[in-house]
């Protein structure tokens, strides 16, 4: 780690930073979200709000059928062509729209616990499908072109246009379901507007095209970005089809602050990103070196973090009221997930960067069908406390396949070259 650390350059650091903000930013915004929701509105409705936002958080890592993660890789390699590879996601967005949002709509419906608004569905729906998935892209755009500064601003636009509806919405006597809603999707689809014209300003004109395509590259990375969510947001589903939305309300409220905590290993994440898809055009090898340098500080934040909650946890239970008590009992439990979420999305980076897209796509697959029957199993039996154990112990397992791969194949590669060495001499 220290090595890793002496290596970096004043630019890095900045860029460091910055990447820190742009994650730390719209974690502080999205929670003073939630404590404004959750405040003006009962356990209830804000359970009804959340089950909404994490279907459509979960089908938005399928709208664009992952072109939205290509344009990471493609910009790094190919900068010149950003606003290319930024059109094409966006107009495969908009094609994927009436099927993945036709999908979440139906999906919404069917897990609630009881009948669900139609309006509540349509209005979250298409707000995470389309307005956010846009911003996504726009930031992905300056990820790849390590504009940390620019990463930041896009990413903090739409977390603020929501806690700014919200306050206002908060200013009205009458604080119903309806009025966060129509309020979510406005400001949603504005900000996304604001994120798209500061994006073409750096890149020029987009250019709107299907083709060429990487399909399977895309699916790797729609599968990657779909397990990342279900992680985060199934358990939240499942909750709500075993317990009742208030549960899902507080469970909720764990969730976004465990998020905050994990910002710091993301901005590492996303300062590096750049450097590892070069990388990864040589083969895995020196993608891993490079993760391999970044574990001990990894740990460093999450054991941080994990400390960081059992302190605190007093304070959060008077910010959010009694009405949400029963986070007593689960904040000490779920503050390692931020730890155990860090290797788990660290790994999967590795092996997008590195080209391998079939491990991937197979990796994907496995960790998402074993989180949702490990969260089946658990929650039924435990409600609440099933959620959290779930939560830790399928991210757990998948983190441990993604570590034990990697030191594989960076064992078999020394082994190789070690071989080819005494070969010559």
């Amino acid at each position: 780690m220290f090595h890793f650390l002496k290596r970096l350059k004043f630019q890095q650091i900045v860029d460091g930073l910055w990447a820190f903000v742009s994650l730390l930013g719209p974690s502080i915004l999205q929670l003073l979200y939630t404590i404004v929701a959750a405040r003006a509105l009962d356990p209830s409705d804000f359970g009804y709000l959340t089950l909404c936002v994490s279907v459509g958080t979960i089908m938005m890592a399928l709208s664009g059928f992952g072109a939205g993660g290509l344009v990471l890789r493609q910009t790094a390699r190919q900068p010149e062509r950003a606003n290319e590879f930024l059109g094409r996601s966006i107009a495969w967005t908009a094609l994927s729209a009436p099927v993945v949002g036709g999908a979440s709509i139906a999906i919404m419906l069917l897990v609630s616990p009881t009948p669900l608004p139609i309006w509540l569905a349509f209005c979250i729906g298409f707000s995470e499908l389309i307005s956010w998935r846009i911003a996504m892209n726009c930031q992905q755009v300056f990820i790849a072109l390590g504009q940390q500064f620019r990463v930041a601003i896009v990413g903090m636009l739409i977390p603020f246009g929501r806690l700014v509806a919200a306050t206002i919405i908060t200013s009205i006597s009458h604080k119903t379901l309806m009025a966060f809603a129509i309020a979510y999707l406005l400001s949603t689809f504005a900000s996304a507007l604001a994120a798209l014209w500061f994006t073409v300003r750096r890149t020029g004109w987009l250019k709107f095209h299907l083709r060429p395509f990487d399909a399977l590259g895309g699916a790797s990375f729609a599968l990657t970005s779909f397990n990342a969510a279900i992680q985060v947001e199934s358990d939240k589903l499942i909750l709500a089809f075993f317990a009742t939305p208030a549960d899902v309300g507080v469970y909720a409220v764990a969730a976004r602050l465990m998020d905050g905590l994990y910002a710091p290993t993301r901005a590492l994440k996303q300062t590096l990103q750049a450097r590892m898809h070069k990388a990864g055009a040589d083969g895995s090898s020196a993608v891993i070196k490079i993760v391999f340098e970044i574990v001990p500080l990894i740990l460093l934040l999450g054991l941080a973090a994990w400390i960081g909650v059992v302190l605190t946890t007093p304070i959060v239970l008077w910010v959010f009221g009694p009405k949400y008590a029963a986070l007593g009992h689960i904040l000490a439990l779920i503050a390692a997930l931020p730890l155990i979420r860090s290797f788990v999305e660290i790994g999967s980076e590795l092996f997008l960067a590195s080209d391998r897209s079939g491990f991937q796509t197979v990796m994907q697959l496995s960790a998402t069908v074993f989180r949702i029957l490990i969260s089946i199993v658990l929650i039924s039996l435990f409600k609440l406390d099933g959620a959290v154990a779930a939560a830790l112990l399928s991210a757990g397992t998948v983190a441990a396949i993604y570590w034990a791969t990697a030191w594989i194949s960076l064992r078999r590669h020394n082994g190789l070259r070690a071989t080819a060495v005494k070969e010559k001499t």
